[in-house]
């Protein structure tokens, strides 16, 4: 007994100089990553900044990077003491990085069906264990969850994609003091109850690699995005990630955030009265809001993961899908159509590129890439264009003849807007046509306005002509880069657009027929849609001398400078406007621009109906100064029956527009100008839905107090009725008889097709004042009543 005892003793302490061993290997592992300067590739965030789930996890985060690979340390080692006397589990760290493991899983349950194909694959190919990856997310370990793949052997569609999209290893489902082990034993659970391997597939052969680099990429994609995969419309496939459950011990998880969420500061009495931005005692200095420049640097973090994610995905691809382009793209078409092949043709090229158009058909890609180009406008992805440009290369390896119909034939959405990619793109054809016409206008601008230097002796503001270093020069710089992408991604979505069109034209008889469009209505019974129809293409335009009827024209013409910054920003803001401005029968927004000068702008916005300025025309001068967009724009209102009207306590009679937004108001940090994210787009909304609003007297400070008193409401009626008055008189009668230059036709179609709603306005407006016996404001209504129909029936 005591030679057995001492075998023993010998095994541990041969087994304790091995583990000895394998953390010195790690630990000089991590020094020399330290040492490098850098951080690695794998298990790290890539951005200045983190994700939101990084963000969270972060705060949840109570260990430094040292502790925490000691911990990742100790839980391997522990699992590798337990693996010595059993074959049921092995885990190493991949190439000494303790934040890679390598999981191999056998013995499973022998009743399994899993044990029993686990059994048959040994036989063909002694290979008898499941193999994944996890990987640990450096500085964030163990309040983070690991990203897991599959590996090895290949499963039946789509179990790969489940194991690693498993809500297990989602950020609001997962518990820190989960150990590694423990998901491991989990995930080897799930397999061996839904898992079966596909023993028909010769890619389980040794010298073949289970899953593509492309079909990882789009595992670890379902895991990003959240999205599910298209097949899971099967209802076997729906099954199988309907049993994905997870017990999630909530007041655990929201303990660990407690301390961040004490500090949030409620609103005092839990009450808002107002819009937030437009008064002028709202208190915006002391409750906690979004913070823009943390969503900034989250969504920055998140797209850079993503996008290195598509990138990789991209090259793939390119891979990939080539690999029997050899063989003629009409062969390759016709075989993955229903050609027939034989069995020794499913391992060769061929055999993997159908697999893979077939995972591709099936995976979360196509429901992903619809996502991210119908969420964003063309303004949108400029500012995230490095990003979109991303998802672009994706889109551009898809147009392979192999794969193209996923993008111009898969219904991927029930939209009536755009049920394929295809659509998607077409949507954004038109702003990424606008977007290349604005950059050459304002290059044509920037041209007229060093000419102007030169004929009144300044010299040209050129890069050479700047100092290095200097502020303005980086911002050039910058704004160069911003144009050259911008323009990239224009080209790209219509060269594939391009592509995609022609294949469907090459691979049907005829022509593709042309989209039916309606005719604009000009009746003025029309309905909402014969509205929205005549006056959509009117939002936008283009006009000659806009300076010399704009407020800010003097402005313009002191300028010294015409900054490249500005209009890079300009053109960007300006490309995808046409599909941002709201058009409705309620309340829509028009804007002219100045044919020669970019930073010169009109708006026209019509009154929301329900609110004392329904159906009435407001128009406004926007000026983008030469500190745009560090400095907001400017903005004033014309619509002050010449300087006599206050149509609301944030529109002074001299024009002023009191905006938290234009720093005429200190609203919080979330509601200020922020020249990343703010744009004139959010001035022109916030000025349609949070000045003209049903109820302006309690836009006044202090008065919101009194809105659900009696006082409160008597003077809000009489101030909305005095309201009332001059959106007749001033914003329908005076432009009905002169209409703005600029605005001519809009106003004009406006009201002729409006008209039937906007004399019932005014008739309820005064049936409202008779029933409260307020006479000689019913009677004022009615006489202007009685202009506004005559001037309408000469429409």
């Amino acid at each position: 007994m005591s030679s057995v005892g001492g075998l023993v003793e010998d095994e541990d302490k041969d087994l304790t100089l091995e583990l000895g061993k394998l953390q010195g290997r790690w630990q000089r592992h991590e020094e020399a990553r330290v040492g490098a300067g850098g951080e690695g590739p794998e298990g790290e965030p890539s951005a200045p900044g983190r994700s939101a789930g990084e963000s969270v996890a972060r705060t949840r985060q109570i260990f430094d990077e040292g502790e925490t690979f000691r911990i990742l340390a100790k839980e391997l080692l522990d699992i590798k003491r337990a693996q010595a006397y059993s074959m049921t589990l092995l885990v190493d760290a991949i190439d000494d990085n303790i934040y890679r493991w390598c999981v191999n899983m056998a013995g499973f349950d022998p009743s399994s069906s899993l044990a029993e194909d686990i059994q048959e694959l040994s036989k063909l190919y002694c290979d008898s264990s499941v193999q994944i990856h996890m990987t640990f997310k450096r500085g964030l370990h163990p309040f983070y969850p690991p990203q897991v793949e599959v590996i090895r052997p290949r499963f039946k569609m789509p179990l790969a994609w489940a194991v690693a999209s498993h809500p297990m290893f989602h950020l609001s489902n997962w518990d820190p003091w989960l150990s590694p082990l423990d998901a491991i034993l989990q995930i080897k659970d799930f397999l061996e109850k839904h898992a079966r391997v596909d023993l028909g597939s010769p890619l389980n052969a040794p010298t073949e690699q289970a899953y593509s680099n492309a079909e990882r990429q789009l595992a670890r994609l379902e895991a990003l995005s959240e999205l599910p995969p298209r097949c899971i419309s099967f209802p076997q496939y729906r099954a199988l990630y309907e049993s994905r459950g997870v017990v999630v011990d909530r007041n655990h998880l929201d303990a660990l955030t407690e301390p961040e969420a004490k500090k949030m500061k409620a609103k005092p009495n839990g009450k808002e009265y107002w819009a937030a931005g437009t008064g002028y005692g709202h208190g915006s200095t002391e409750a906690e809001t979004w913070d823009a420049k943390a969503n900034e640097l989250a969504q920055k973090a998140h797209d850079a993961e993503i996008e290195k994610l598509l990138s990789d995905l991209g090259r793939s691809l390119a891979t990939e899908l080539g690999c029997v382009t050899a063989a003629g793209d009409s062969a390759v078409v016709a075989m993955l159509s229903g050609g027939s092949s034989s069995g020794s043709q499913i391992g060769d090229g061929l055999g993997k590129l159908r697999t893979l158009v077939a995972a591709l058909e099936g995976s979360c890609l196509l429901p992903f890439l619809h996502r991210e180009l119908g969420c964003a406008s063309f303004t949108d992805m400029c500012g995230r264009a490095e990003y979109h440009l991303s998802i672009m290369k994706v889109i551009d390896k898809l147009c392979h003849p192999s794969a193209a119909h996923l993008l111009h034939t898969t219904k991927v959405s029930d939209s009536t807007n755009a049920t394929t990619i295809l659509e998607a793109l077409q949507l954004l054809q038109g702003s990424a046509v606008d977007y290349e016409q604005m950059i050459d206008r304002g290059r044509k601008a920037q041209d007229i306005e060093a000419e102007r230097r030169r004929n009144i002796g300044l010299p040209a503001m050129s890069a050479a002509t700047l100092p290095a270093g200097s502020c303005t020069l980086q911002k050039n710089v910058t704004a160069e880069k911003e144009e050259r992408l911008g323009l990239q991604l224009s080209e790209s979505i219509l060269s594939t657009v391009g592509i995609l069109t022609s294949q469907m034209v090459g691979g049907m008889d005829g022509s593709p027929e042309e989209p039916r469009s309606r005719r604009p209505s000009t009746s003025s019974s029309c309905g909402v849609e014969g509205y929205i129809d005549a006056m959509r293409g009117m939002q936008l335009d283009f006009v000659e001398d806009l300076e010399a009827h704009n407020s800010f024209g003097p402005d313009s013409v002191r300028e010294l400078a015409y900054p490249k910054e500005r209009m890079v920003r300009l053109s960007r803001e300006l490309s995808g406007l046409r599909s941002l401005l709201p058009c409705t029968a309620s309340s829509s927004v028009f804007v002219r621009v100045d044919e020669q000068k970019l930073n010169l702008w009109q708006a026209l916005i019509t009154g929301p109906e329900d609110t004392p300025y329904s159906g009435g025309c407001f128009l406004f001068d926007l000026y983008f100064p030469t500190g745009y967009p560090s400095a907001p724009p400017k903005v004033t209102l014309k619509t002050t029956g010449g300087g006599t009207v206050r149509f609301n306590p944030n529109l002074y009679k001299c024009g002023k527009v009191c905006l938290s937004l234009l720093g005429t108001w200190s609203g919080s940090a979330g509601e200020r100008w922020d020249a990343e994210v703010s744009s004139a787009f959010q001035v022109l909304v916030s000025i349609q839905s949070l000045i003209l609003v049903p109820e302006p007297y309690f836009n006044e400070p202090g008065y919101e107090v009194t809105m659900h008193t009696e006082n409160g409401k008597q003077a809000s009626r009489a101030y909305s009725q005095e309201i009332r008055e001059h959106t007749i008189h001033r914003a329908m009668i005076d432009y009905l008889k002169k209409p703005p230059k600029s605005f001519e036709q809009v106003v004009v179609t406006h009201f002729r097709l409006r008209r039937d709603n906007i004399l019932a306005a005014c008739k309820k407006w005064i049936a409202e004042a008779e029933e409260v016996r307020c006479t000689a404001h019913a009677s004022r209504l009615r006489g202007l009543a009685e202009e506004l129909t005559r001037l309408l029936r000469d429409l």
